[in-house]
C-alpha cells in the first residue's frame, strides 16, 4: 500500500509540475496575445493614415491633371484623323461660333473608335478664351456638314459637340454621377413610386 500511495505521490507530483508549466505557457501566450493585438492596433492606424495620405494625394495628382487642361476644350463627331484637316476645321467652328479661330494655340487629333468618332483637343490663349467657346457652343447648334461641307450624307446631319476637356478619372467620374442620378427612383409626397 505505501508502494502505491508513493507510486501515487510520484504521479501526482509529476502531474503538478505539467500543470505548472502548462499554467506557465498559458500566461506567456496571454502575454504575446496582448503584445500582438498592440502591435495589430499600431499597424491598424499606420495603415489606415497612409490610405487617408494616398487619398489625399491621388486627390491633389487629380487636382493637378485637370487643372493643365485649364485652357482646353474637346470636340466631338468630327470625322477628322490628320492635323491640317483639323485645323482647318477648328478654323470654320470658331467662324460658326463667331469666336477668333487665332486664339488656338495647339491641337491634337484623337482617331475615331469603332462606336466613337474622333476627338480633337483644342488648346486656347486663356482661360477666358475657354469659356467663351464654351458658352457659344451651349447657345450654337453646329452640324458636321457646317464645318466639313464635304462630310458623306449619314455623318453631315450629326451634331458637333464642344466641351471642357477632363482627365479619364473625371470623365468616368462625371460619367458614374450620370448613370447614377438616371437609376434613381422618383417617389412623390405619398411615396408611391412613379414610373
Amino acid at each position: 500500500m505505501k508502494q502505491e500511495l508513493s507510486s501515487i505521490s510520484q504521479n501526482l507530483e509529476y502531474t503538478s509540475e505539467k500543470l505548472d508549466e502548462v499554467l506557465e505557457g498559458m500566461e506567456a501566450i496571454k502575454t504575446t496575445i496582448k503584445d500582438l493585438k498592440k502591435k495589430n492596433e499600431e499597424l491598424t492606424n499606420k495603415c489606415n493614415n497612409m490610405q487617408t495620405r494616398v487619398g489625399a494625394l491621388e486627390q491633389r495628382m487629380h487636382q493637378m491633371e485637370q487643372e493643365r487642361l485649364f485652357k482646353t476644350i474637346d470636340v466631338y463627331n468630327l470625322p477628322i484623323d490628320d492635323r491640317t484637316a483639323a485645323q482647318k476645321a477648328v478654323h470654320t467652328l470658331a467662324e460658326k461660333l463667331q469666336l477668333q479661330g487665332n486664339d488656338v494655340t495647339d491641337l491634337k487629333c484623337f482617331p475615331a473608335t469603332k462606336d466613337r468618332a474622333g476627338k480633337i483637343q483644342i488648346v486656347l490663349e486663356k482661360e477666358s478664351v475657354q469659356t467663351q467657346w464654351l458658352q457659344k457652343a451651349k447657345t450654337t447648334k453646329i452640324t458636321v456638314a457646317d464645318v466639313i461641307p464635304t462630310a458623306t450624307e449619314h455623318i453631315a446631319k450629326e451634331t458637333v459637340y464642344i466641351s471642357e476637356s477632363l482627365t479619364p478619372f473625371n470623365k468616368v467620374l462625371l460619367r458614374n454621377a450620370g448613370s447614377s442620378s438616371k437609376k434613381l427612383e422618383c417617389i412623390n409626397m405619398s411615396g408611391v413610386k412613379e414610373e
